[in-house]
Formats: C-alpha cells, structure tokens, sequence
C-alpha cells in the first residue's frame, strides 16, 4: 500500500527537515561510523527512503550495520593532561607486572570508559580477566602513544 507524502510526515516526522544542529549534535554524540552513517542517511531521507520501501515487518538490516560498524570504527576522545600522567605513572608501575591493584584497576576502567564510550567488562574474580585488562591497555596504549614524538 502506497502512503501519502501527508502520511509520511505523520509517521516519520523527521521527514519534514533535518534540522543542522540536531545533525550536529546527532554528530557529536556519535560513538562510532555507525552512528555517523545513521546520522547522515537520516539527514539526507535515504533513512526513510529505506523505511518506505521496505515491506511491513522486515528488517532492513540498518541496526544490525550500525552495530557491527561501531564495533570496528569506534571513536575515542583524547586524553586530558592528568589522565597523561596517571598513564605515564601507571606504565612505569606495571611495567612487565602481572597483579594490577584495584584502585588502578578501577582508574583504568575510568580512563577506558571516557575514551572508548563504552564499559569494560572486569570481573576481578575470572580468569579472563588479564586477557581484558591486557586489551585495554593495549588501546589505551595507542592513544597514549599518538602523543609521543
């Protein structure tokens, strides 16, 4: 069943314009390329192009993309000076250790989630533990080292 433009806007009220600083915000927010490709095809009504065409009750497929786009192009913030610092100490400290403490384990789990947009999942009493520790210090890493000359 064709809809009406008139319907269109009724059941996609962002249809009717996309305003730029909502686009903006919808930016900034953005936790990864997912978001950023969600964000530009609802600006552009390719979004509700897609949603028209699509038959009722089938999955076009856009969340599933979103997700899987996020996971491997995730954006991260810079570090702020004291969280430089801390992982300049925190490097030297645990340098070739294997036991971590908790309150550094809980600053890492800080300084990962405001980096990453996301929470790490450690549960200190599991063997997997170390394997997750050990990942995040590795992406901490890379941002770490993006600022050494």
């Amino acid at each position: 069943m064709k809809k009406t433009l008139k319907q269109l806007r009724e059941q996609y009220p962002g249809i009717k314009s996309t305003s730029k600083k909502g686009f903006l915000q919808k930016l900034k927010d953005s936790k990864g390329l997912g978001d950023t490709v969600e964000a530009i095809t609802e600006a552009t009504g390719i979004k509700a192009a897609v949603d028209f065409f699509t038959p009722d009750g089938k999955d076009c497929g856009c969340d599933k993309r979103k997700e899987y786009l996020n996971k491997i192009f995730r954006y991260s913030e810079c570090m702020m000076q004291s969280e430089y610092d801390f992982w300049t100490e925190f490097k030297k400290r645990y340098e070739g250790a294997t036991i971590i403490s908790k309150k550094d384990i809980y600053e890492l789990h800080r300084l990962y989630r405001r980096l990453f947009r996301v929470n790490l999942k450690i549960c200190t009493n599991c063997a997997s533990a170390g394997r997750v520790i050990k990942e995040a210090v590795k992406n901490i890493d890379k941002i770490y080292n993006s600022y050494e000359i």
